[in-house]
């Protein structure tokens, strides 16, 4: 069998949908012919050096290695006491391709490096494939190359990070402008230097196009194919249900002033309607459960804390439909977490549109409404409303179609699998 390395900062028992995409390439690229051998991150543990290795599967190998303190990372930590001396580590880090912001980063880095140097002496690989974030991954398989002559296959996922990389109509502050040059410079040169590349949509395929000639794949998200027989009952009640974070960048105030003329309908029984969140944390949009809680009837509105990934699918399918607001204003970013609400096989509500990426990945379904302003989700409101009352929503997908076939987690290894061989022709 032909070996690749896998580098992931992320993996189980994550439930980070970064895991889920390594948990396939482990679960799947062994069919193709790859013997797997994951290094990633584990949490402080008290193991020799640090690592521990275990056989996940046949042919599949983990190596956690603890982020154990180290002297770039505690540089980082005493540097980021004051603004001066952070402001000033921040630039040189940038210049020197140093993007990730948490110093426990740089720790694993450090560790990562200190392991591969030592393990590559020993062991030989075909292929590496480097997965996005945090940028270390795609560092590490660059200078591996560059001192062992390992190719490799960068899976960037997507192109979201703390801010949106500049390929979006929003006009980004001096801080962002210089952090964007330095990521492009250096994505530019690890692109370059790998064998092949993959990207979750077109748009941004486009946008890593214009930074090197070398060839990319489109590789999407995608859902479980282990998790397509889960069952659960509807509940008694409508329920229309959102898990996951939510972004300032999408538009929530449209569906909420809709859902809330929806409820003062004569023909809306509102006893028996609830919109009901999962996971929705503050970090991403600051204040967003108080706008939940102030403009709706706290009667209509339940709010579930984070929970396991299987849980969160059983809460997709128990729902009567699912909701999703598009990024609007953003070229091709398309949530993981559609493919989870395709998977449940709840309808869905796309309430307001991307016109874009999202949109075109559900519309081809047979359980798709979309809403762009009040007036439209109001109307795809009371069709979904009136369709449960006569208990005929549409539950049932064929998972089998060419459409929704690529858009399975094994069916994604098999394209990596395919780049994999072209890589080591």
């Amino acid at each position: 069998m032909k070996k690749v390395l896998v580098l992931s900062y992320f993996f189980l028992p994550s439930d980070a949908i970064a895991a889920r995409r390594t948990k396939s390439y482990m679960d799947h690229l062994p069919k193709h012919g790859y013997k797997c051998t994951l290094v990633t991150s584990e949490s402080p543990c008290d193991v020799e050096n640090g690592i521990i290795e275990e056989n996940y599967a046949e042919n599949a190998k983990v190596i956690r290695i603890a982020p154990s303190a180290s002297k770039k990372g505690e540089l980082k930590r005493f540097l980021y006491k004051n603004l001066i001396g952070r402001k000033l580590h921040i630039l040189y880090s940038w210049f020197q391709g140093f993007f990730d912001s948490d110093s426990s980063n740089d720790d694993i880095y450090v560790n990562f490096k200190k392991y591969l140097k030592q393990h590559l002496k020993n062991e030989q690989y075909d292929v590496t494939i480097a997965i996005y974030n945090p940028h270390f991954c795609l560092r590490l398989a660059y200078e591996m190359k560059q001192e062992f002559g390992i190719p490799y296959i960068l899976d960037f996922r997507d192109l979201w990070a703390n801010h949106l990389i500049n390929h979006t109509p929003i006009k980004l502050n001096f801080q962002d402008q210089v952090f964007d040059f330095f990521v492009k410079r250096y994505w530019s040169k690890w692109i370059k230097n790998s064998n092949a590349y993959s990207i979750t949509s077109v748009e941004w395929m486009s946008f890593l196009q214009n930074m090197s000639d070398r060839k990319g794949e489109v590789i999407t998200n995608g859902f479980e194919d282990e998790f397509l027989t889960i069952q659960m009952p509807k509940t008694s009640y409508f329920s229309i249900g959102y898990m996951g974070a939510l972004y300032n960048e999408q538009n929530i105030d449209l569906f909420l002033e809709a859902f809330c003329d929806f409820l003062k309908l004569e023909s809306v029984d509102s006893n028996h309607v609830k919109l009901e969140l999962m996971g929705v944390k503050e970090f991403y949009r600051e204040g967003v459960l108080d706008v939940f809680r102030k403009k709706i009837p706290l009667k209509n509105l339940e709010i579930h804390p984070s929970t396991s990934y299987v849980n969160a699918l059983k809460f997709c399918k128990s729902m009567s439909i699912t909701w999703y607001p598009g990024f609007s204003n953003i070229s091709g970013w398309v949530s993981a977490k559609i493919y989870d609400f395709i998977s449940s096989g709840t309808p869905i509500l796309l309430a307001p549109s991307d016109n874009g990426s999202v949109e075109e990945t559900l519309k081809p379904l047979n359980n798709i409404f979309i809403g762009n302003d009040k007036s439209e989700i109001l109307t795809q409101l009371k069709y979904l409303y009136s369709q449960w009352q006569k208990d005929e929503l549409e539950n049932t997908i064929d998972f089998n179609s060419p459409h929704l076939r690529q858009f399975k987690r094994s069916y994604q290894a098999e394209r990596m699998a395919k780049l994999l061989d072209d890589c080591i022709k």
